[in-house]
């Protein structure tokens, strides 16, 4: 029985496992989804309706259905960046790559560092078109941020005549 609590209320919860035979012998232990009965991994707690649910009946999307491009985009480059042995936020070293890592295969290394590059620079188109469709969206077509500036000024000078 787990015992769920909040600022206002407090609930309990009993987890159900269930295991089934693994393969080459044991067996894996599941927890039971209170809304499906489905066998998951991971239950997430909830205050209306059922307790515990599966990400499904919980209505939690995975992050990857929910971010635009640009995110998806980086999360695969720092996906593939933590294979080379970098830290999956940091940018690459200022003098190139780092040095390979032990007991991979130079092919192996060669294509994660050439689709590293290849990211780095998806990213940075990704990055220039949003840019340039918040340009767009602030300074419609014809307006240049130096005349918004100047149309601003002489406003700005009209009003204080």
């Amino acid at each position: 029985v787990v015992t769920l609590s909040s600022a206002t209320e407090s609930r309990h919860a009993r987890i159900v496992l269930e295991s089934t035979p693994c393969q080459l012998g044991g067996e894996r232990w599941w927890l039971l989804c209170h809304g499906c009965e489905r066998r998951t991994m991971h239950i997430y707690a909830r205050f209306e309706g059922p307790a515990l649910l599966c990400r499904t009946c919980a209505g939690i999307p995975y992050a990857t259905l929910t971010a635009n491009r640009l995110d998806r985009i980086r999360i695969a480059r720092d996906k593939v960046a933590r294979q080379l042995g970098l830290d999956g936020t940091s940018r690459l070293p200022p003098f190139g790559f780092p040095t390979q890592p032990p007991r991979m295969r130079f092919d192996t290394y060669a294509r994660l560092a050439d689709e590293v590059w290849r990211l780095d620079l998806a990213a940075l188109e990704a990055s220039e078109r949003w840019v340039t469709w918040m340009q767009g969206r602030f300074f419609p077509a014809g307006r240049t941020r130096a005349n918004a500036r100047r149309t601003a000024a002489r406003r700005d000078a009209r009003e204080q005549r």
